[in-house]
């Protein structure tokens, strides 16, 4: 995560091709997604994160209930009501290129919504993985995922431009990579995505996000060199 991060503090041009290859990635997986219900390794993956709940004696009750309070965080309304928040706080306090940034993340996510329309996937079916998160719309990419990856990846570029201090600075970015790492995680946990519909929502997600970086830069806002950002 840290490398990728890395990546973007580079150049204009890294950002761009970065943009290219994610997004030609996003499109290809698509077209997969949309002739394929699923892809030959997903039921394999999927079963072996959902493994430690397969066995009753286990006693993964905790785990259910653990992994249902993570993936709800990046669903509606707490991921719009935590967008909406975060991005006030950040005009309230006159960083507002900032803040306008992260509000920004509503509309894709939008967008994501159409696409999963377009192409239709269906879920999982229980027959194949055991299912705790049923929905009927459609399967790719994860809406869930996207919204984790573009938004707290977005808080992650920001805390790492503009928190001094060392310590805290390592926290929050340690806090919002295993968040956001979670909330991927419990969607194929729960049953209700495979593991490429995650796959195409973290292409999705940098893709938008190095458009959200380029509008911030072209607002005036100035990327943070590696040194900088990430300096002990």
């Amino acid at each position: 995560m840290a490398s990728l991060f890395r990546m973007i503090y580079v150049t204009e041009r890294t950002n761009l091709v970065l943009l290219q290859l994610s997004m030609v990635a996003a499109v290809l997986l698509s077209l997969l997604a949309a002739f394929h219900s699923r892809f030959p390794a997903d039921l394999t993956i999927a079963r072996w994160i959902q493994a430690p709940a397969t066995n009753p004696a286990d006693g993964a009750a905790w785990l259910d209930t653990f992994m249902e309070s993570v993936s709800s965080l990046a669903g509606f309304p707490f991921a719009a009501v935590s967008v909406a928040i975060v991005g006030t706080a950040l005009l309230l306090a006159r960083r507002w290129r900032a803040g306008l940034i992260v509000l920004m993340v509503l509309i894709p996510q939008g967008v994501v919504f159409l696409v999963k329309f377009a192409i239709d996937r269906p879920r999982p079916s229980d027959d194949l993985v055991r299912i705790l998160d049923a929905s009927s719309s459609g399967s790719f990419p994860s809406g869930h995922a996207f919204y984790a990856f573009l938004f707290l990846g977005l808080l992650l570029v920001l805390t790492s431009a503009g928190v001094q201090n060392r310590w805290l600075r390592r926290g929050l970015m340690f806090l919002l990579t295993s968040l956001l790492l979670l909330i991927a995680l419990s969607r194929v946990y729960l049953g209700a995505h495979w593991p490429s519909d995650v796959l195409g929502s973290v292409f999705f997600s940098i893709a938008t996000l190095m458009m959200l970086l380029r509008v911030y830069q072209r607002m005036g806002g100035q990327w943070p060199a590696v040194q900088e950002a990430y300096s002990p």
